[in-house]
This record gives structure tokens, sequence and C-alpha cells, in this order.
């Protein structure tokens, strides 16, 4: 199984519980994009269950230029600085009409 190209990949990092509810699953931090399921990020040479590296980003929108791994729903990421903050996440738009 080959890795995917390098690149951009934007959405909301997030703390997230992955790997079931069992003692060996673990929350961690995910890209939710938006499109399909959150894909889990991974620093190169950093700690594969939670690396704190990416505490700053949390509830913020973000664009990563990243490695997504074949098959397999994680973001490789080789440097902290191939992630850019783009803002925090969008609000959601309120209906028009009268308010309640």
């Amino acid at each position: 199984m080959s890795l995917g190209e390098k690149k951009p990949h934007t959405g909301i990092v997030r703390l997230q519980h992955v790997g079931g509810r069992s003692k060996s699953g673990r929350v961690t931090h995910v890209l939710d994009t938006g499109e399909g399921p959150p894909l889990v990020l991974r620093l190169k040479g950093g700690n594969a269950m939670r690396d704190p590296a990416f505490d700053t980003y949390v509830g913020k929108r973000v664009s990563v230029d990243g490695i997504a791994g074949s098959g397999v729903p994680f973001l490789l990421v080789e440097d902290l600085k191939d992630i850019t903050v783009l803002g925090p996440p969008a609000r959601p738009s309120r209906p028009k009409g009268p308010r309640p």
C-alpha cells in the first residue's frame, strides 16, 4: 500500500474519540473536512497516539499540506509549517424570518 501525493486539505481541527469505545480507543486530533469521515492527523516523527503539537489548532479552520494514506483515514503532516490557520470555524447561518 503506497501513500498518496502531498496536497492541501481544508477543514476544522477537532479532538475526537477514535478506535471504538474499547480500552484501545483514544482521543486524537482529526481534520474535519466536511466530506466523508474526519482524517486523523499524524505528524511525521511525532506521537502516533496523540500529538500535543496539534493542540494550538483545535477549533480552528486550517489548510494542511499533507499526504493522505491510500485507503487509510489519516493525514501525514511532514512539518508544522505545512499548516496554515485560515481562521475560526464559520458560524452556521441563521434562516431568514421572524425571530421566535
